[in-house]
């Protein structure tokens, strides 16, 4: 994946236990930012973090207990992480 490590390690530094099983990227205010999504056992977590490691914000995905597959069907740009 094109997920930079560093980006990778502030996403699961910022909520313990994260599984990252997707994201996006855009540009905010000239800076890339990167979405990062994954699970907490069954909870869902969007994660922004720029691409030097801040993280600006942590959301809870609000998809409530259904499947990682439906959850993620919702990110129509989100890139799936494999393995």
């Amino acid at each position: 994946s094109d997920l930079p490590d560093l980006v990778l390690a502030a996403a699961q530094g910022a909520k313990e236990g994260l599984k990252v099983t997707g994201y996006s990227k855009e540009y905010e205010l000239n800076q890339l930012v990167y979405d990062v999504i994954g699970l907490v056992g069954d909870m869902c977590y969007e994660i922004e973090v720029t691409e030097n490691g801040q993280v600006l914000e942590i959301e809870d995905c609000d998809y409530g207990r259904q499947s990682r597959a439906v959850a993620m069907a919702k990110w129509g740009q989100v890139r799936q992480l494999t393995g």
